[in-house]
């Protein structure tokens, strides 16, 4: 409606009438092309933020002599950037692609509020990544387990999804699964990895069984 407003106040002016809508008209659309500009800028700003983020933290990690030599096992990791599978980022920045990386998928971090993008008024924006952890992950015998203290901010999702082992559920808050834990099967135990986990707070991955 708005373009057709702008659209009728040119045609007008241009015919010689109507000049003073046709400077209203075009005057509307130069600011909705500035807003868009804007908000385009603004978008493509927002994501790069957020990839820059996780790119520095995938370097530091792989600078880690720690991390050296040992199979690696990603869980509790932000889906967004990060993908299903960190295998090839990690075997190309450690030129070694005989180390076993293992990733559980279904231990993911979703952002429930604002995944990839959140709402801004009648806007949706780029969501960027929390300041705040809502997951703790416990190492136990033959396993982790992940304890959600915000069902609005971070749940697990069912068992539909890749997964290292058996996942056994320990509590609900207001219907979704908030306690879990993951028993891996031998074969990826024997690797004895090192379990590498995110924090939003420290914006960086974190080895949860140095």
């Amino acid at each position: 409606m708005a373009f057709m407003l702008c659209f009728a106040g040119y045609t007008k002016g241009a015919r010689g009438s109507g000049r003073a809508l046709s400077k209203l008209g075009l005057a509307s659309l130069g600011i909705m092309i500035a807003f868009f500009v804007t908000f385009t800028l603004h978008s493509f700003y927002s994501r790069q933020t957020k990839m820059r983020t996780l790119s520095t933290a995938i370097y530091q990690l792989a600078a880690n002599p720690t991390i050296k030599n040992r199979a690696l096992c990603f869980v509790s990791y932000p889906m967004d950037g990060f993908g299903a599978h960190p295998a090839d980022i990690l075997w190309i920045l450690l030129n070694d692609r005989t180390i076993p990386i293992l990733c559980d998928s279904i231990s993911s971090l979703v952002q429930v509020d604002s995944n990839i993008v959140q709402r801004w008024g009648l806007l949706s924006i780029i969501a960027p990544y929390y300041d705040q952890d809502y997951v703790t992950v416990i190492p136990v015998e033959d396993g982790l387990r992940f304890v959600s203290s915000s069902p609005m901010k971070t749940y697990f999702f069912p068992s539909t999804g890749c997964s290292l082992g058996k996942k056994s559920i320990n509590g609900r808050t207001e219907g979704f699964e908030t306690d879990v834990t993951l028993n891996l099967d031998k074969q990826w135990l024997d690797y004895n990895p090192l379990f590498i986990g995110w924090s939003y707070e420290q914006k960086q991955f974190i080895i949860i069984n140095p």
